[in-house]
Formats: structure tokens, sequence, C-alpha cells
């Protein structure tokens, strides 16, 4: 039977016994209501996002909490934890695989099956979802949005325009940073007959996956990390659960880490891990290499052959 909710597995990096500090703008000291405000993890993903559409709260009302932390600030205790292991996450399988928090709200029950939830919960899931809103059809849910309320002509226009210019300026914003990568060589390493990018150092986006590589490996501090390519689906990192011991590998493999954006590491791996980048490329070639069949036909910037793609 599966759980309303459930913690992810004790995997994180460990944490100090120290109280966990309140946010420097917690909602007592804005004059806010916690019991009318959101908790979620930094470095906002696309079902952390989601859940604060649902709930409908201010965006000044949401609090960010690490996902590594191992108690509530008691200026949160009041709020909902919402896309977190101290608060509410998405169904637990019996085989390990977590849902979307996002669709198991109250907030989203008249929405199940929707193309919104099916993609919210894909990504979450497999770290990779077959787009199901084009830009065209977003743009059209922006103005009927504001149709609704009540919106017309000119003040229409500019409140659309409000929603959607900022996406498209990334958008273009994201198309001219992937040209200048791909004109420029990349720092790589290969594991058997796969190349992987590195990224040593701080960044202030998360582990960029371009395309032509089997995934990335990436080293900033104490966080140490290996994230496949959404297509390199052969590429499943659970089967280093027995040599990552503390390591959070994700439930359907796509990823393996000590320390991430969303939970930033206080300390090194654990004594017989892997503590750089060279060492964990090297027990990817000496554990995953042997146990996989040559890659695929199909490079990894070709669209996968199947609509929907296999889970885990």
């Amino acid at each position: 039977m599966r759980q309303p909710w459930a913690p992810l597995p004790p995997n994180q990096p460990e944490e100090t016994n120290e109280p966990t500090a309140c946010p420097s703008a917690a909602p007592q000291s804005q004059g806010h209501d916690p019991r009318n405000c959101v908790v979620i993890h930094p470095w906002v993903d696309l079902d952390a996002a989601a859940c604060v559409a649902l709930t409908g709260v201010a965006i000044e009302d949401v609090y960010f909490l690490p996902a590594n932390a191992t108690e509530i600030p008691e200026c949160l205790k009041h709020a909902r934890i919402l896309d977190h292991p101290l608060g509410l996450k998405g169904f637990l399988e019996s085989n390990g695989l977590q849902h979307s928090a996002a669709a198991s709200l109250p907030e989203a029950a008249d929405l199940a099956e929707s193309d919104f939830l099916l993609e919210v919960e894909e990504q979450d899931m497999q770290g990779y979802a077959q787009p199901r809103y084009s830009l065209a059809r977003i743009l059209a849910c922006v103005r009927a949005y504001f149709r609704d309320q009540k919106l017309a002509g000119e003040e229409l226009d500019r409140a659309v325009l409000r929603i959607i210019v900022p996406v498209l300026r990334a958008i273009a914003h994201a198309e001219r940073q992937n040209r200048q990568v791909r004109q420029s060589p990349l720092p790589e390493v290969e594991v058997g007959p796969y190349r992987f990018v590195l990224r040593l150092g701080p960044s202030d986006e998360p582990p960029m996956l371009p395309r032509g590589y089997a995934g990335i490996i990436y080293q900033d501090g104490f966080n140490l990390g290996v994230v496949r390519h959404p297509r390199r689906r052969e590429l499943d990192f659970r089967i280093l659960r027995e040599d990552l011991p503390g390591w959070f590998i994700h439930s359907t493999g796509f990823m393996a880490c000590w320390g991430s954006f969303k939970a930033p590491a206080s300390g090194p791996p654990p004594e017989g891990t892997p503590r750089t980048a060279a060492e964990l490329a090297e027990l990817l070639r000496q554990k995953l290499v042997p146990v996989l069949c040559p890659p695929p036909g199909n490079p990894p910037d070709e669209p996968p052959r199947s609509h929907h793609p296999p889970a885990g």
C-alpha cells in the first residue's frame, strides 16, 4: 500500500547537530502568519514550483530549507513543508520510486492524470520529461488565466507579457549559452565507451548536461556527484549503492551524489568512497562499465525512438 507521504532514504550527507537556524526573513519578522507560508528546498525544481503554484501562496510567503536539514526551525514549525524530506513528499512505491509532492497535494486532486501533473511526475521521478506544453500553448494558458481574472484589451496583453517575456528571454539566454558551450572545448573524462563532462569548482547553475556526452561529473568543495544524460538510460547508478554508503542515489538511478545544490554537503564524503572527480570516474569504470552493453546506436543528441520512455 502506498504511503501518503514518506521521507527520502537516509542517504543524505551528514549534518552537524546544531539546530537549524531560522531564515533571515522569518515569517514573524515580516508580519506573516506561518500557517499561511510554504517551505520548499532551495534551487527550486519543477516539483517544488508546482507545489507553490497549486497552494496559491504569495511568493513572499515561500521560505527555503536545505534538503538535507535534519530539523525544522522553530519559526517554521507551523508552515506547510512541501517537496522536502521533513514534510510532504510524494508517494513512495514499494520498489523505492518516489513520486512528486505536487501530485499528492489535496489542491491537485482535480488535476489527476492531467498533462500538467504527468509532466511534473515524470520530471521528478526520471530526471527528464517529454514536453507536453509548447511555448504557444503556455502563452495561451497565460492569456486564458488572466482573461478569467476579468482582464481585457491592452491590460490583458500587458499581463500576458509580464509573465511570458521573462520566460522567453531566459530561453533565448540559455540558447546563446549552449551555442557558446558547443563552440568551446569542454574538459571531459572517458568512462569506457562514454564521455562525461567534468565540471570542477563553483557554479551558479546546477550541472548542465550538454548534448553529445553521456553525462557530467561535478566537484565543488565537498559536493561531488555524477548525473547521466536523460537519454542514456542504460547508465543506472543504483548499481553503486554498496560502493557509495551515505551518498544520495536517486530512486531511478539517474544521479549519485554527495552534496548538491538542493542539499550542499557540510563535510567530505565518507571514508572509503570517492573524494575527487577522478576517483568517482574510476569507480564508474570499475563497477558500471563491465555490466553495460555497448552504447545504443542513436547518440544522445538524437530524439528517443519511443514517445514515452520506459520507467526506471
